[in-house]
């Protein structure tokens, strides 16, 4: 009896022992899954954590931002005007069909008229040159009587993206628009007057004069030497380079039978829409007016003279 008292309370131990393990085992599960959670949670507080800074570095940002422009808009604001362009901004507004005179334009057509004589210009250098010169440099100018013009008037015709304009060209520097401000006269540089005078028609009451006479009094030249060309508008220099030529010791030949010599410079001079050309070698000089042609013989230092006009600054 006592053994089978004994065989039962070792059968309890055992069962007991089993229950308590399975007790124990099915807790794991439960536990690591907690922990699993925990871990995600941290995680996620994470996230969040590092997205609230984003965001509030990206408000910081974008108030540095801010701040900085409004910085730049006081600087401006501060910064004292150009007198110059207070008086344009003055005169566009009074003027606002005017306003692509403000600024230097690149003109797509330009034609010159006088005497009911009109010429295009074609070629791209000067259409932006005659647009450098057309800009309003000063205020308008009260003429009593008209403006009093040392010049033969002529009209340009231009048109670009802006629009359609006719000037007239109402003196040496000075300009009008006669359908976008009659009577009101503005100040230009005085360029113009001598582009005009080099590619408009020959006014009727001027008479013709020799080359010599004509080439003192073109508007303008143009340079075409080895390695560049180029065009000057400038009283001074066109009148200085054909004295060069006149002044300078020559003699009068028939045209040479063969020349070894290259030429210089070609030296092209404009009046009233004629040419004289002026071909400069190291020892002649040819001269083209129209058919004619004219030789001299000269000096080495002659050409470089010449070239030396030129290219002073």
């Amino acid at each position: 009896m006592e053994g089978e008292g004994m065989k039962r309370t070792i059968w309890l131990v055992l069962i007991l022992a089993f229950v308590l393990a399975g007790c124990k085992g099915e807790g794991e599960a439960p536990l690591a899954t907690a922990d699993a959670a925990a871990e995600d949670s941290a995680i996620q507080n994470e996230n969040k954590l590092l997205n609230d800074q984003l965001i509030l570095m990206q408000a910081q940002l974008q108030a540095t931002e801010q701040e900085l422009e409004n910085l730049q808009i006081e600087m401006e604001s501060k910064q004292p005007i150009d007198p110059y362009q207070e008086l344009l901004i003055e005169l566009t507004k009074q003027y606002p069909a005017l306003r692509p005179f403000a600024a230097a334009q690149t003109w797509t057509s330009v034609t010159i008229t006088n005497d009911l004589k009109t010429n295009a210009v074609l070629d791209p250098e000067l259409l932006e040159i005659i647009g450098s010169y057309l800009v309003i440099t000063g205020e308008t100018i009260d003429f009593t009587n008209g403006p009093q013009s040392d010049i033969d008037n002529f009209s340009l015709l231009l048109a670009n993206e802006s629009g359609t304009y006719k000037i007239d060209i109402a003196g040496r520097d000075v300009m009008t628009f006669p359908e976008l401000a009659p009577g009101v006269y503005f100040r230009i540089s005085s360029n113009t007057a001598d582009v005009g005078k080099a590619l408009m028609s020959k006014p009727d009451y001027v008479p013709t004069d020799s080359w010599e006479t004509r080439m003192l009094n073109s508007g303008m030249i143009h340079v075409k030497a080895e390695d560049s060309q180029f065009y000057m508008v400038s009283a001074f220099r066109t009148r200085g380079v054909a004295i060069q030529l006149l002044n300078a010791a020559k003699q009068e030949i028939a045209q040479p039978q063969s020349i070894t010599e290259n030429v210089l410079e070609e030296i092209t001079f404009y009046l009233y829409g004629n040419k004289i050309q002026m071909n400069v070698y190291s020892t002649y000089i040819q001269i083209k007016d129209g058919s004619r042609e004219i030789w001299y013989q000269v000096d080495k230092e002659v050409p470089k003279q010449i070239q030396g006009f030129i290219s002073a600054g």
